[in-house]
């Protein structure tokens, strides 16, 4: 739930529907795959690392994979950078 939710979120800030949001959150075990992922980085089956209770999401983010899991805090801004008068670089 938590990508529609930043989807969701995403649109509102567009359309300055709602202002900067700041989601504070922790995952049960799960890998996300960006869209270059290093082989060498995933060292189990999706099949296997499923069977240990993890879920598994490729993601249209850049990057390599990323675990995050119980205990560990996850922060997710949401803002307009353009009000913030920053950019991405």
């Amino acid at each position: 739930p938590t990508v529609p939710t930043q989807e969701s979120l995403h649109a509102a800030r567009r359309a300055s529907t709602v202002h900067d949001t700041l989601l504070v959150l922790q995952h049960k075990h799960v890998y996300t795959i960006g869209k270059r992922p290093n082989e060498h980085n995933i060292l189990a089956t999706e099949h296997e690392l499923r069977a240990c209770g993890a879920e598994v999401h490729k993601t249209r983010r850049g990057g390599d994979v990323t675990y995050h899991g119980p205990g560990q805090f996850v922060l997710y801004p949401v803002i307009d950078l353009r009000d913030a008068k920053v950019g991405a670089r």
